[in-house]
């Protein structure tokens, strides 16, 4: 989680999409969304309080855990198949 607080840092300072992606070496779609999601909550904590500018709480409400619960999710297992196609 704190791979995403720097990140969205990183924009914030002004540094480009792409070299973000290649400094933390993820993808650029990756740190697109992460943007975009900090964005979106910005937005959000704005409507709701206007003088509010927060920009931990927002950046902490982007890194936080997802709601939902994957502990109904299966797992997936590596079987020679799967290494015969990888």
């Amino acid at each position: 989680m704190i791979q995403k607080q720097e990140i969205i840092m990183a924009a914030l300072n002004g540094k480009s999409q792409r070299a973000i992606a290649r400094e933390f070496g993820i993808g650029h779609n990756t740190v697109r969304r992460y943007i975009k999601q900090y964005y979106a909550s910005r937005e959000k904590l704005i409507a709701t309080n206007p003088q509010s500018e927060d920009f931990p709480l927002i950046i902490q409400q982007v890194v936080e855990k997802p709601k939902y619960d994957t502990s109904s999710q299966s797992k997936t297992k590596l079987t020679p198949e799967v290494m015969h196609k990888i």
